[in-house]
């Protein structure tokens, strides 16, 4: 995903992986000017259910607000931070959004 993104991304973005955010580090943060997203990938093993996929998304969105995934956008003044919970299943892919 890093090197897709970085392709597709303009040069004013900048595209982080396994960025250390206090004692932890986040999957992806994508920024673009006073805005930035967070995504944090799950694998569900092949063996699930597909049902799997929406509560694997769902705690990929936890992961993000409980390790505070966020601290260090909002301490350098970014304005809108959008959080995805991306969850894999064989070939299918969810994306999840808060409120969703």
């Amino acid at each position: 995903m890093l090197g897709v993104l970085s392709i597709a991304g303009s040069q004013s973005s900048r595209i982080t992986s396994n960025e250390e955010s206090g004692n932890v580090f986040s999957d992806l943060i994508l920024r673009e000017g006073l805005n930035a997203v967070i995504i944090e990938f799950k694998k569900v093993p092949v063996d699930s259910t597909p049902k799997i996929l929406l509560n694997t998304g769902s705690e990929a969105l936890a992961q993000i607000e409980e390790k505070k995934y966020d601290f260090n956008l909002r301490q350098d003044g970014y304005s809108l931070i959008i959080k995805y919970g991306i969850t894999f299943y064989g070939k299918e892919c969810l994306v999840v959004t808060p409120g969703q």
